[in-house]
């Protein structure tokens, strides 16, 4: 196996349902991982919506900490290092359970012949994202919508070179700000602190299509309906148009 095929195991997307071929060759069934993949899955799937969770109530809990007295000691004595120590182990503790918990996950997707032919399917794809025979290859599978091909990228527009310039982060941050001091002091400070707010909690707060805890919810839900969409509706009008082709020629 090469190294692209284990990345894509590792970090690739979940698959939820293959759909039945608008032929109906094939029937439609639900995706069955096998056991390293569902425990794994499942472990992880917990992992992310306790994560979301925390995210969310970050005003809460932040609030909650500061009225209590939770400070932090910046005094470097035994006991910070000590607490700081602990931290630390925890951490590489965590990480390693959940780089266990992925790689545990892309060797059961990689002994599965269901997932191998998806990301064939997708890799395909992915090198012809304009050509729509690809695409109906990718349409039989419900995975996550993040990692469908790019159509557009606005970055591959043919007159981004003309584009104005972006200012650097220091020129934006001394722009607002009088002298030299106050950046250093003031500005880069409020920087970093507007930076972690914005990429942890912030944008899920203020960002609508932040939904992992809705599709915690009603996942299986939506799943159902989906599939219905798809395989019945879908089939159905796919049916008449060819009847309707047959009867015009």
């Amino acid at each position: 196996m090469s190294i692209q095929r284990l990345y894509a195991c590792v970090f690739g997307p979940t698959i939820s349902r293959i759909h039945r071929s608008n032929d109906a060759s094939r029937r439609a069934y639900n995706y069955e991982p096998n056991g390293f993949e569902e425990k794994s899955q499942r472990i992880l799937n917990f992992l992310l919506t306790t994560k979301s969770l925390l995210y969310y109530t970050t005003p809460i809990w932040l609030v909650f900490l500061y009225r209590r007295g939770f400070t932090i000691n910046f005094n470097l004595s035994y006991c910070c290092l000590e607490t700081l120590s602990s931290y630390t182990k925890f951490g590489v503790c965590a990480s390693a359970f959940v780089v266990t918990l992925l790689l545990t996950r892309g060797y059961g997707r990689s002994t599965n012949s269901d997932y191998n032919e998806f990301l064939t399917a997708l890799a395909s794809t992915k090198k012809n994202a304009k050509n729509k025979d690809k695409k109906k290859e990718i349409l039989r599978y419900d995975f996550d919508f993040s990692h469908w091909p790019h159509d557009f990228r606005w970055d591959q527009v043919e007159n981004v070179k003309s584009w104005p310039k972006r200012q650097s982060l220091w020129q934006r941050i001394r722009s607002q700000h009088d002298n030299v001091v106050s950046t250093v002091l003031v500005g880069i400070p409020e920087e970093i602190i507007a930076y972690i707010i914005s990429h942890t909690f912030g944008v899920r707060l203020a960002y609508p299509g932040s939904t992992m805890l809705l599709q915690a919810a009603y996942g299986s839900a939506l799943q159902v309906n989906r599939a219905k969409l798809v395989e019945e509706v879908r089939f159905v009008a796919n049916y008449w148009h060819e009847m309707g082709t047959v009867l015009i020629q």
